[in-house]
């Protein structure tokens, strides 16, 4: 366990998330408060490997979530969904409303909504809990339903808007798919695994097909990105107006896009990066990171930017464009 989770603070933000907030969970649930010394030894082990990295490691985590909780979240997650429980009662059906001009959005607004993933995203757990009980009817003396009720926990408190900072809720129960697979295979009649395996992967096929035109725009993004990865060589600075493609680019380039983990001093110094909206970088925010790392390439995404702005981006920026791909241009900046 202390291995497992130095592998997670080492390699994953949000997996070490998973062993931090699941460790305390279970030990609440259990009593047995010797499930955090793994949590806490792993700690301690960074501490003294990586006493550098541990300092800014720490002071990086803090930052990123006070952002994320004053800042970013009105402007992103909060946006696009002002409130997980409050889709079945108002959002859904204003979506449904404008069934039919914007169809698939509004589907997939439905399906993407974390209640509703939980719900069809793990037909595995509902089905072996129902087994589970029939069988002992007890659950807490079961060591993999413990971690299973830890997680479902967890997903209730961050479905809450004051927690929702801490990342989509069913992203934790995803961790134990495994273990869910394990207690799914140990407790279900071998006919009952193939008729809930047989209508999920019918499910899957439906849903692929419907949401065909959202898989095209993941198409174009993959178009996109090898085009720039055939043409330009990893030491290419690249920035673009949309914050959700650029991190695609990560393990290719060296990216430029607004550092989460640096301390802000209010909203307005947060917000001088975007435009009510994460997705979009600013002009301003985009002009700044060429003043501090001189970029080499620009992604603009059209329907991000009027006209007007534009305009001003091409007044501000000496560009050659390089070739359009799927709503994006690409633009190489000629420095003088």
């Amino acid at each position: 366990m202390i291995i497992f989770s130095l592998f997670s603070l080492l390699g994953s933000q949000f997996s070490f998330q998973y062993v931090f907030f699941i460790s305390i969970v279970s030990s609440l649930i259990t009593f047995k408060f010797e499930i955090i010394l793994p949590l806490l030894i792993s700690l301690i082990l960074f501490r003294i490997t990586f006493s550098d990295l541990f300092k800014n490691y720490i002071l990086g985590q803090f930052n990123h979530k006070k952002n994320y909780f004053l800042y970013l979240a009105p402007i992103f997650i909060m946006k696009y969904r002002p409130n997980i429980y409050r889709d079945f009662i108002y959002d859904f059906w204003i979506k449904l409303a404008n069934l039919k001009t914007e169809k698939t959005k509004a589907f997939l607004y439905i399906y993407t909504n974390p209640i509703v993933e939980l719900i069809y995203g793990f037909p595995f757990l509902w089905v072996s809990l129902y087994f589970v009980y029939d069988e002992n009817h007890t659950m807490i003396s079961n060591p993999l339903l413990i971690l299973i009720g830890a997680a479902l926990i967890i997903f209730f408190i961050i479905s809450f808007n004051l927690f929702r900072f801490l990342g989509e809720p069913q992203r934790y129960l995803e961790f134990l798919i495994p273990i869910i697979t394990l207690l799914f295979w140990l407790y279900t009649p071998s006919h009952v695994q193939w008729i809930l395996i047989v209508v999920s992967a019918f499910f899957i096929v439906v849903t692929t097909a419907f949401f065909k035109q959202h898989r095209k725009s993941k198409l174009d993004n993959q178009r996109l990105i090898q085009f720039l990865i055939s043409r330009y060589n990893k030491e290419k600075i690249i920035a673009s107006n949309d914050t959700n493609f650029i991190k695609f680019l990560i393990p290719y380039f060296n990216v430029v896009t607004t550092d989460l983990t640096e301390s802000y001093a209010n909203k307005k110094d947060f917000y001088f990066y975007h435009k009510n909206d994460y997705a979009i970088q600013s002009i301003k925010g985009l002009m700044k990171h060429h003043k501090t790392h001189k970029l080499n390439i620009l992604v603009i995404k059209h329907d991000f930017y009027s006209k007007e702005e534009q305009m001003e981006l091409n007044k501000v920026f000496n560009l050659l464009e390089v070739e359009n791909v799927g709503g994006y241009s690409i633009y190489e900046i000629i420095h003088v």
